[in-house]
């Protein structure tokens, strides 16, 4: 290693981050994790919303049934992903649901 390395790796040093198993991780990577987090959960309130919105019929049925159908499909896939950054970034925190 010469010297232009040692200077490289001691400036990257203060945007790395250990996690809980020892592995090093890029701050930048866990405040993109953190972004694309925060969007995932507005997605998943926006199409909690428009679930909940549909309503029922007078008799009682879902309005919609096919649209609530995808609805729920695709919030199941957002909190799939949540899940997912979770597992990956526990610095995330705990679920929000």
């Amino acid at each position: 290693m010469n010297g232009s390395d040692a200077v490289r790796r001691a400036r990257g040093a203060d945007r790395m981050l250990r996690d809980g198993e020892g592995l090093v991780r890029d701050l930048s990577d866990v405040e993109q994790a953190r972004v694309f987090y925060d969007l995932l959960r507005t997605e998943a309130e926006t199409l909690d919303s428009a679930i909940r919105a549909m309503g029922v019929t007078s008799r009682g049925t879902p309005r919609a049934t096919t649209e609530s159908q995808l609805l729920r499909r695709e919030l199941r896939e957002v909190h799939r992903c949540l899940d997912n950054l979770r597992v990956s970034f526990p610095e995330l925190g705990a679920p929000e649901r």
